[in-house]
């Protein structure tokens, strides 16, 4: 997965691998079920794109950010959080939609941003390790 048109969904389909990467089911019970093809993907990846719904999109992956960070500290919220974005060049050849030219990297790039969170329970302060000089 990962190109913009999802031509290789079809081709993913009935991957073993990709079919037990997947799924959440127990055994071999995901090897007899297919994956969603293309046109299932793209009609939903329009849905949730659209200008209705891509605020509920927004909230909903907030509120699921924050149910996950407090599931893992037994419902407290974390005191401190750190979220990190950065673009992640990624070549492309040709004319793609969204690509452009990149001087530093020199080559046509197609640049997604990328967000991690760290979470912190706890104060922490950095202190700087003492000189050995």
């Amino acid at each position: 997965m990962g190109w913009i048109d999802l031509s290789d969904t079809t081709t993913l389909r009935r991957d073993p691998l990709w079919q037990l990467a997947c799924s959440d089911a127990r055994g071999t019970t995901p090897l007899a079920q297919d994956r969603p093809s293309q046109a299932p993907l793209s009609r939903l990846l329009a849905c949730l794109g659209s200008d209705d719904n891509i605020d509920v999109v927004h909230e909903s992956l907030l509120r699921l950010a924050i149910w996950r960070l407090t599931s893992l500290n037994g419902g407290e919220r974390p005191k401190r959080l750190t979220l990190d974005i950065d673009g992640l060049p990624i070549e492309v050849f040709g004319q793609q939609g969204g690509s452009v030219f990149h001087g530093h990297v020199g080559a046509r790039i197609y640049s997604p941003l990328i967000a991690s969170l760290a979470s912190y329970w706890q104060e922490t302060r950095f202190v700087a390790p003492s000189s050995p000089w």
